[in-house]
């Protein structure tokens, strides 16, 4: 089966509280972020 990657396009509290509960899922997530 393929796994998609999922991009969270916001590091802020919401974005990263995203991006934990679908890693926590067991789903691949990227988090992008203007500053870096």
């Amino acid at each position: 089966m393929t796994q998609n990657q999922i991009i969270v396009a916001g590091g802020g509290l919401g974005g990263l509280g995203a991006a934990l509960g679908l890693a926590k899922k067991g789903k691949n997530v990227v988090v992008l972020e203007k500053a870096s």
